[in-house]
């Protein structure tokens, strides 16, 4: 509007002063009502964007609060600092699981061993997810080829997600059980920074924008950060942060399907397979069944968050999204479903993930006819002695009565008393058809009886 006033030169008359003026007013006027309203389409915006987490903005404070998603499981065992600056309870904090009780940490998705009939379970099922903190206290000894080592391989390839985090030994783990040839980086130090990298191979659109969402470049922090040679990562691998020789945060698509080996008469473990071999193996009628491993070379032994703190978040998103091959159930591996016992024995696990008492794992033992191993605590030394110490008084008592009693034989022992040249062991189990686990159960009963 001020460039249509003109300044009349020399002397004005008051007429064109009065226009003048008029023309200021006017320009005021509209100069104020632009900004008036200016002002309320950002008021507007303001209060569209009030009580939504649609556009995280500004310091934070508008983000929607996090909590850890149903299906995923953190691993609290032998190998993981638990202590209150370790790394796993950083995790444990970051992901906002555990509830304190009797000085320590419990969660029902806590799992304390991969060797247990629990993860037997989870890993003939699908869509979990599990966290393993670095390996600090402990490195899990399986053999690879044996049930230990194929469960694991089981539980990725049916469509599960694990993230694993740390340097060195959790590399190791991962080429131990997984068969990979990964190798740190030339004197196990790379300077970094880690720019997160444009072209994520292999990734769908949901995973891509979940990845652009996080940090654009991560730090290396002192030597907390270790970092894989680019050359050594499998086919199959999304590399998302990189330097330009050594990566420090990636995933790798995990796929198995059946042996072509394998027979009816005599079935044989299924083989891993490249994903891009994944289209061959199902036109030959073995389709394939695959699942995510991500991996962040961070040791989180810092308890200041930090950039790797929203990292480690996404990457569990993501490894958790499955993949196409996995979302036919009977492509699973081991086919089939658990046993009755197996069942009894992961309530018994995921009562210990509760964090029931001794007493009670106690209590429980007579009931299942199986042993509890309690990780956590020193409620399988306490039952064993609670057992012997009950034996001993049953005996006591049968000695002073004139019997035989109850009587806890070794390998020698279990030799019984010879009559007319047969066994009198081998024959009552053939006529009652009890043999040892039936013996046992049969004690256990005859002990709780006796209480």
């Amino acid at each position: 509007f001020l460039c249509h006033f003109k300044i009349p030169r020399g002397k004005a008359t008051m007429l064109e002063k009065a226009s003048m003026g008029r023309r200021l007013g006017a320009a005021l006027v509209v100069a104020i009502a632009l900004c008036g309203l200016a002002a309320m389409r950002g008021d507007a915006r303001g209060t569209e964007l009030l009580g939504t987490w649609e556009v995280p903005t500004g310091i934070g404070i508008d983000r929607e609060p996090y909590s850890a998603p149903p299906t995923l499981w953190l691993y609290w065992g032998s190998t993981t600092n638990r202590r209150m600056e370790g790394s796993g309870e950083n995790i444990r904090h970051l992901f906002k699981l555990g509830r304190i009780e009797g000085g320590e940490y419990r969660d029902p998705q806590f799992l304390h061993k991969i060797d247990g009939v629990l993860f037997k379970q989870l890993s003939t099922a699908c869509c979990t997810s599990l966290v393993m903190p670095p390996f600090e206290w402990d490195f899990p000894v399986h053999n690879a080829n044996k049930a230990v080592g194929q469960a694991l391989r089981s539980y990725v390839a049916n469509g599960n997600a694990l993230i694993m985090t740390g340097g060195l030994i959790d590399i190791e783990f991962l080429n131990r059980y997984f068969s990979l040839n990964l190798e740190p980086a030339d004197g196990n130090y790379a300077p970094g920074p880690f720019p997160l990298l444009p072209n994520l191979h292999g990734y769908s659109d949901k995973m891509k924008a979940l990845v652009m969402a996080g940090p654009s470049v991560l730090p290396q922090k002192g030597i907390a950060v270790t970092a894989v040679k680019r050359d050594s990562l499998p086919d199959g691998s999304t590399i998302i942060y990189a330097s330009p020789k050594n990566v420090a945060v990636f995933t790798i698509k995990f796929c198995m399907a059946e042996n072509p080996k394998s027979e009816s008469t005599a079935p044989l473990p299924p083989i891993r397979v490249y994903p891009k071999y994944c289209p061959a193996s199902a036109r030959a009628g073995r389709p394939c069944s695959c699942g995510n491993i991500a991996f962040l070379g961070y040791n989180y032994r810092d308890r200041y968050p930090s950039r790797w703190d929203l990292t480690l978040k996404i990457m569990e998103r993501v490894a958790s999204i499955t993949p196409e091959e996995s979302k036919d159930p009977a492509n699973y591996h081991p086919k089939g479903t658990m046993s009755e016992g197996d069942e009894e024995n992961a309530k018994l696990d995921s009562a210990q993930a509760r964090g029931d008492s001794q007493e009670k794992l106690v209590e429980k033992w007579p009931e299942s006819g199986k042993l509890v191993d309690n990780p956590n605590g020193g409620s399988f030394k306490a039952a064993q002695q609670a057992m012997l110490r009950h034996l001993g008084k049953m005996r006591q008592q049968s000695l002073a009565q004139g019997t035989a009693g109850h009587r806890i034989s070794g390998a020698r022992g279990r030799a019984s008393k010879r009559a007319g040249g047969e066994t009198q062991h081998t024959d009552a189990a053939k006529a009652t058809g009890c043999g040892p686990i039936c013996q046992l159960r049969n004690l256990v009963t005859n002990m709780k009886a006796g209480q």
